[in-house]
């Protein structure tokens, strides 16, 4: 039975509770804005083409990957080979204090082997802000996906003779900061909506509707502290689950933390709290836990950045047998500028799914990818990357390992 017309979102492979969190909603991360990787470079900036006013910056993508694990199984890995064909198309405008970003993309994915792998996926993301030293300040954003779920993922249904699942995303959200002397107040809201295109996936369609308030002190020495209180409502499409369950549920909870935006070395935001989990269901128990989200950067020299990202929080699941889930991350990476024309990056990462109540128990993941570019011109640049990810579990079909190495081509109009 349905229980109305909302079609549900983004399923939060991600947290809940960081969602609202310590970043305060809206607000873009801080490390990939002022990476040493988009700094000037004499002679290969590209500024794109200016019309009316907006600056428009076409490019387009093109790369081909090996696959050693195409399904992400435990045994019995099959490879393949993949070609993606991916352009985009940016446009940036600012009139005062205000920015306008409008960002649109499609991704095309042929495989060698497998065409039933074969995929298209495309989106559109609007934002808006105000920045400087204005006491009041706004950011918000829209956006639609057409997104194509990973054979990682740990709830996906789609067996290895299934197409991969199609899910379109829906999500806006909008923030409003006022600040009186060295305090200041911030209110975000957001919701977003996930619709799986096929009718197996049907129970895993949701809405999420997020709210939260900040209150913050800035010392002299640029360093900020926060409070925040936040309620999360996650509201699925169908009244009960393929088992049986109703997974409606509603998260409050509350954090503290510091952050610090401006500084030559350290920024970045890091809170932590507790949340509590109360689900619609009498079959399903209510419970706390602590909720921990990190943002840092750390820059020791100028062409050099260390990222460093945490997480911790409620998320939502429809796996039988599974009275809740809670997601823990953490990530650190090195943004490196080798040579004025040469670029690299390296990152590893560690994630643990546990699942409550549940014979899946943890799934705990290892990961790390490294990149390199190569700068030809101020339009064209060569590109290569390499992946290795190992997922460790109680259950062997849960279990799987695999290595992607990738040659690429990137061209801007």
């Amino acid at each position: 039975m349905q229980k109305g017309r909302g079609r549900g979102l983004m399923r939060l492979a991600g947290m809940v509770v960081i969602a609202l969190g310590a970043f305060g909603g809206a607000r873009p991360a801080l490390a990939q804005d002022q990476s040493p990787l988009n700094l000037p470079r004499e002679g290969l900036d590209y500024s794109g083409i200016s019309v009316g006013g907006v600056t428009v910056l076409p490019q387009v993508t093109f790369r081909t990957e090996y696959d050693n694990n195409l399904f992400a199984t435990s045994t019995n890995p099959v490879d393949d080979a993949r070609f993606e064909l991916t352009p985009a198309l940016a446009l940036r405008k600012q009139a005062g204090a205000l920015n306008l970003r409008m960002d649109n993309y499609a991704n095309f994915r042929w495989h060698a082997h497998n065409p039933r792998e074969d995929s298209t996926a495309f989106g559109s993301a609007l934002r808006a802000s105000t920045g400087g030293n204005s006491a009041n300040t706004f950011a918000m954003r829209l956006s639609f996906d057409r997104a194509i779920e990973s054979r990682g993922d740990p709830e996906q249904t789609a067996g290895p003779t299934d197409p991969p699942r199609r899910i379109d995303l829906y999500g806006g959200d909008l923030s409003y900061r006022h600040r009186f002397g060295n305090f200041s107040a911030e209110l975000s809201g957001a919701a977003d909506w996930a619709n799986y295109n096929d009718p197996l996936d049907q129970d895993r369609d949701m809405a999420t509707y997020r709210g939260a308030l900040r209150l913050a002190y800035r010392t002299p020495s640029s360093l900020e502290g926060f409070v925040e209180g936040y309620v999360n409502r996650r509201d699925f499409r169908l009244a009960t689950d393929f088992s049986g369950i109703n997974r409606d549920t509603t998260t409050i909870g509350a954090n503290v933390g510091v952050q610090r935006d401006i500084g030559q070395r350290l920024r970045g935001r890091i809170g932590m709290g507790i949340f509590r989990a109360n689900p619609d269901s009498p079959a399903l128990q209510s419970f706390s836990g602590l909720g921990v989200s990190g943002d840092l950067t750390w820059t020791p020299r100028v062409r050099t950045q260390v990222n460093l990202r945490l997480s911790r929080g409620d998320v939502a699941t429809v796996r039988a047998g599974a009275t809740g889930r809670i997601d823990t991350s953490v990530r650190i990476g090195v943004d490196q500028e080798i040579r004025h024309n040469l670029l690299g990056r390296l990152s590893v990462g560690y994630s643990d799914r546990q699942y409550r109540g549940s014979v899946r128990g943890h799934l705990k993941t290892f990961d790390a990818r490294v990149e390199l570019e190569y700068l030809m011109g101020r339009k064209v640049s060569l590109f290569s990357a390499g992946t290795f990810t190992n997922r460790e579990a109680r259950i062997a079909f849960d279990r799987f390992e695999k290595t992607v190495a990738s040659l690429g081509i990137r061209y801007k109009f």
